[in-house]
């Protein structure tokens, strides 16, 4: 993006800080430069994230972590808003398994606009538009395996004795990741994948 604010705030994971084993599965980043509704994509996409079983459906209870606004009644808004889903991994044990999912918006030059959609003059949003994506596995979030006896036990079982659950959850993260991903390229619409960095850049009718 041709200007960027530094920010305060770096991203870090909060589970690596604290000394937990993060296998990251999944790492994708849309990039948008042409209009929509900001409010409306805002809506559907935290809907199918509670409905994926991401989040829960008490609204102040969705870990929107971090939101900042810069205005320049010139250039336009700078957005940038951060998202820490996670979830349990089904039929787990002793939570040794724990999903989690980071999105990342960072919007630029965002301004309101005007656009004809069927004939009719409707409001809409205008700017550039980023969005990242890392999905991971989480081993023993509570550091439970950690601070007990059998802590030398964890790796055994991990590698040896739950190795089918272990490849399991792995794929269940990968999968649900990319799952999103469809969700916000079949609202953006024609995606171009550029495979090096599996970036995909966007063009679509105002729908």
């Amino acid at each position: 993006m041709a200007f960027q604010h530094t920010t305060d705030n770096p991203i870090k994971h909060k589970f690596t800080d604290f000394g937990q084993d993060r296998i990251e599965m999944a790492k994708w980043k849309i990039v948008f430069k042409e209009s929509f509704n900001l409010g409306y994509f805002y809506t559907i996409l935290h809907d199918y994230l509670v409905e994926e079983g991401w989040a829960s459906r008490e609204h102040h209870d969705f870990p929107e972590i971090y939101y900042l606004q810069r205005d320049n009644p010139n250039f336009g808004k700078e957005l940038r808003i951060r998202w820490r889903l996670s979830r349990s991994a089904p039929g787990t044990k002793a939570g040794l398994f724990h999903y989690t999912l980071d999105l990342d918006w960072y919007l630029l030059g965002l301004k309101d606009a005007e656009v004809v959609y069927k004939g009719q003059k409707v409001k809409a949003n205008k700017g550039e538009f980023e969005l990242t994506c890392s999905g991971a596995l989480i081993i023993d979030k509570g550091k439970e395996w950690e601070e007990s006896s059998f802590k030398s036990l964890k790796t055994f079982l991990i590698k040896r004795a739950l190795k089918k659950q272990f490849e399991m959850h792995k794929k269940n993260v990968h999968e649900g990741a990319y799952r999103v991903r469809d969700f916000v390229m079949n609202y953006f619409k024609m995606p171009v994948l550029l495979p090096e960095k599996e970036e995909f850049y966007a063009r679509r009718q105002l729908e």
